[in-house]
């Protein structure tokens, strides 16, 4: 999907278009983050719109198929042509499914290293997961406990590597050569992989800690394999993969709340905006609109498994006809320790590898992040650079590594950015609505980030003054934070939909606003006194700002604003797009947005000249390169298609 623009909808008129597994299709397209690259969604969609309505016949097959889909393409279709149901009557072999009720995944991880110890030879495990740090903490704890067994390991760092893509294309071929003990799968493997060999894959296991897949998701994972063998199975009682917009679980609500969120942030914007941008945002048909419809519906059920993602799994699998067996655990307490060391070991190696991998340049970058299979080491190529483009290092230590946490610090230092300076949010969203624009193709809202809106919350609660009077030394107690939690209960409603946090008359006042600062990656140190002023005598909790961690955050913040700074340019207009002259834009990561004279220096004209190269005689990551350069610059090359 993320491919289409390379598709021209008149070479398919009057033909036939399949699509398989539809349900997922479309909300890849709706949802991907891989979609939203570069604002490309609305063409995205619109290409996908021309091929729906110009093809003949539209076939779609999915075992899952719903209402809200097939209305979805009938929208599109918009013809009111009938719609033709071919029922299968196959029904899948059912399987026996012991589901463990556990705390944590530790029963689970223990019985499954058990399993592999009495392993039959010729007999392979297939294990399922929905995250790749799961996936791959368990291929280190088997590869320690258990060296001569082989371990296949799909997630999406791997899956471009030659014996995974081959397992990917042809898994009965594989299993039947016996070249692995272990296949462990994330939800890289969820879509597209049929296993049909029979009498070689022994059990499936099913390890779900709710970071990403629904339980439509899950279900699918567990069926990879066709035979009935038995399944074992662990899912957290409740998921963290929330809908970005809104964790409501009625599609109304989420509609409302993306429409005023929306609202608001143009409204915060609306003076750095061109007049053409804005009224395309007010023009949105958000009643009517296809896509806003479906996106809507497809984030009120993804909520809607999140908030109960065990027991709507278990619904589903007793549907699906299968017979389950739920079995009580207890946690495994020595065991959760080891898998907590293995976690944090994997997260040495990993800084360690990333230290050691080879320092690319942005125009390489840009060049890999064009094809859609990359090998292990393209991937962390790209992950190092990233890290080095935002906090603006020349060199990466296995310090920068850890302190990064998987990306996490990176958020919360954006949060903090947003905060600390005013111009920085404006810009950001400014930018990705223009790039929206440029493709002149209406506006995806779920895609428009609300970090406007959510400064302008923090800032009406007080928290831009307190962090000042916490930068200045400010020692504090319960007693003091009243006046900010009597604002943040005031915008309780708006805090709940914006900041994804939750106020009630449970929450103490210094956890409301600990909460609002921990969101900004802000740490506190704490300490007993009965020497406050105006409380001589009560012994109270008093709170500081973490001095130690404050430095290293200001520090990456000074580095991001210089080089804002250093990239900033007089203006940047677009071709009849964009923000009118005098309002400057600025990349938070990677190169600077160019003027036209800029891109036909010498320097830039060469890496340009590289960037082409790089794609090579592949047409379809040529076509994607071509994308992001002006027409100008090709033809002053000579390199401008018909």
């Amino acid at each position: 999907m993320d491919g289409l623009l390379s598709l021209d909808p008149n070479h398919f008129a009057g033909g036939d278009l399949v699509l398989d597994e539809a349900v997922q299709l479309v909300r890849h397209l709706l949802t991907s983050s891989t979609c939203a690259r570069d604002g490309k969604r609305p063409a995205l969609l619109a290409r996908f719109r021309a091929l729906v309505k110009h093809a003949k016949r539209v076939l779609l097959a999915d075992a899952d198929l719903d209402d809200a889909t097939l209305h979805y393409l009938q929208s599109l279709r918009g013809d009111n042509a009938p719609v033709f149901l071919v029922k299968n009557d196959f029904e899948p072999e059912a399987y026996v499914c012991r589901f463990l009720a556990a705390p944590d995944r530790t029963a689970i991880t223990g019985e499954l290293l058990t399993a592999i110890a009495q392993q039959t030879p010729g007999q392979v495990l297939f294990v399922a997961t929905d995250s790749k740090a799961t996936s791959k903490a368990l291929q280190r704890l088997i590869r320690q406990q258990y060296p001569e067994q082989r371990v296949l390991l799909l997630n999406s760092e791997t899956t471009g590597g030659e014996c995974e893509r081959e397992f990917m294309q042809t898994p009965d071929v594989v299993l039947t050569r016996g070249d692995y003990d272990i296949i462990l799968c994330s939800p890289s493997v969820a879509t597209g992989v049929s296993i049909e060999c029979r009498g070689i894959v022994s059990q499936v296991y099913g390890i779900f800690t709710g970071v990403s897949a629904t339980d439509a998701d899950i279900s699918q994972s567990l069926s990879r394999v066709r035979e009935p063998v038995e399944r074992v199975v662990w899912c957290a009682k409740t998921g963290s993969n929330y809908a970005k917009v809104s964790r409501s679980v009625h599609t109304l609500e989420v509609r409302s709340h993306l429409q005023s969120q929306t609202t608001a942030t143009i409204q915060l914007l609306r003076s750095s905006l061109k007049e053409d941008i804005v009224d395309g945002i007010n023009a949105l048909a958000w009643r009517s609109d296809p896509h806003i419809v479906l996106y809507c519906q497809f984030a009120a059920a993804q909520n809607r498994s999140m908030r109960c993602l065990r027991e709507a799994l278990l619904t589903r699998l007793r549907f699906e006809g299968n017979t389950l067996t739920l079995e009580d655990r207890a946690s495994d307490p020595a065991l959760k320790a080891l898998l907590t060391q293995t976690r944090a070991d994997l997260q040495l190696l990993d800084a360690e590898a990333l230290v050691m991998t080879e320092t690319l340049t942005s125009t390489a970058v840009l060049a890999l992040e064009q094809k859609e299979s990359l090998s292990p080491e393209a991937h962390a190529a790209i992950q190092k650079w990233h890290l080095l483009d935002f906090y603006d290092l020349e060199t990466l230590s296995v310090e920068d590594c850890l302190w990064d946490n998987n990306g996490r610090r990176r958020g919360e230092i954006l949060a903090l950015e947003a905060l600390l300076f005013p111009d920085v949010a404006l810009e950001r969203t400014a930018r990705a609505l223009e790039k929206q624009a440029t493709w002149q193709q209406g506006f995806c809202p779920w895609d428009l980030s609300n970090a406007p809106l959510r400064r302008w919350l923090l800032v009406a609660i007080g928290i831009d003054a307190l962090v000042t009077k916490l930068r200045e030394g400010w020692r504090w107690c319960k007693y003091d934070l009243k006046p900010y939690a009597d604002q943040a209960r005031a915008l309780a409603p708006q805090i709940k939909v914006a900041l994804h946090f939750t106020i009630s008359d449970k929450v103490s006042d210094t956890q409301i606003v600990h909460q609002l600062l921990a969101q900004a990656g802000i740490k506190l140190t704490r300490q007993w006194s009965r020497a406050l002023p105006g409380h001589a005598g009560e012994k109270l909790r008093t709170y500081t700002l973490d001095q130690e961690h404050w430095g290293k955050l200001s520090a990456v913040l000074e580095r991001r604003e210089a080089k804002r700074q250093r990239l900033q340019t007089s203006s940047v207009v677009g071709e009849g797009f964009g923000s009118p002259a005098g309002f400057e834009l600025v990349k938070g990561l990677g190169d600077p947005s160019q003027s036209e004279d800029e891109w036909l220096t010498p320097a830039c004209l060469a890496d340009v000249q590289a960037l082409l190269a790089a794609a090579g005689d592949d047409l379809a990551v040529l076509a994607k390169v071509k994308l992001a350069i002006p027409a100008y610059v090709l033809r002053h090359l000579g390199s401008a298609t018909a």
